[in-house]
């Protein structure tokens, strides 16, 4: 599950830099931190995925940051191969 993680946070965060260079406005810093909620024990799986990406953006407001964070969010492969799966993101610029 860590993997699983790592990799749509590692998605998002890719996605997200996309997006901005594509704004105009290229990040001098990403990092994302994801974690897979399960609950295995009851043999229900995966619950959801809770993805929290920070920025240093120049020229970017912190509305325009999450805006473009959440359609990275919708947008990623990811995120499209976990359709059905919860998927709940924070963002912010630091």
């Amino acid at each position: 599950m860590e993997l699983l993680a790592a990799a749509h946070g590692s998605c998002i965060c890719g996605m997200v830099a996309h997006l901005l260079e594509k704004a105009g406005c290229p990040a001098d810093k990403l990092e994302t931190e994801a974690e897979v909620a399960s609950d295995l024990a009851r043999g229900k799986g995966i619950l959801g995925i809770h993805v929290v990406v920070r920025g240093v953006v120049p020229g970017a407001t912190s509305e325009q940051f999450a805006l473009l964070v959440e359609q990275a969010k919708d947008n990623c492969p990811v995120s499209r191969a976990l359709s059905g799966t919860v998927v709940t993101i924070e963002s912010a610029l630091l």
